[in-house]
């Protein structure tokens, strides 16, 4: 093999790394909204707020789920609740598949889900110190918080 075909092999497999690192991560642009809301068979309803929610308020009733889902396996959560929300179990770490991330990376999500047991409010927050493969996070990347009203 000559060293111009050489190189296009390498240029090829260099974009299609790239491209699997891109789709293995979650990139949240700004003023994009990705909370959701499904309904359950037994008539209550699971909302799901991640990154682009933070600093935001969001609304449920007393029964609803509340599904926390932040894109990076970095995330550390935590809740202050008053009794307000029930964590339904640990958090959750899905690392992405091993083909699709430059390891390092923490491409993946961390997902947390709460039930709503009382009325009032909560605050849900998480934080991480480091925001990708050598970099410490800086200004808000590194913390998240999502306030939430039960009533």
């Amino acid at each position: 093999m000559n060293s111009a075909n050489r190189a296009r092999l390498a240029m090829c497999a260099a974009v299609l790394v790239l491209a699997g690192c891109q789709s293995g991560a979650h990139r949240t642009e700004p003023g994009s909204h990705t909370s959701g809301t499904a309904a359950s068979s037994a008539g209550h309803k699971t909302v799901t707020a991640s990154e682009a929610d933070g600093g935001h308020t969001i609304t449920v009733a007393i029964g609803d789920d509340v599904a926390v889902v932040l894109h990076s396996t970095y995330w550390q959560l935590a809740t202050l609740t008053g009794g307000v929300l029930q964590a339904s179990g640990p958090a959750a770490v899905a690392p992405a598949t091993p083909k699709s991330c430059v390891p390092g990376q923490g491409c993946g999500t961390v997902t947390q889900t709460f039930r709503a047991k009382a009325g009032g409010r909560a605050l849900i927050t998480a934080s991480r110190t480091s925001c990708g493969e050598a970099m410490r996070c800086t200004g808000s990347n590194g913390s998240y918080h999502l306030t939430v009203v039960v009533g």
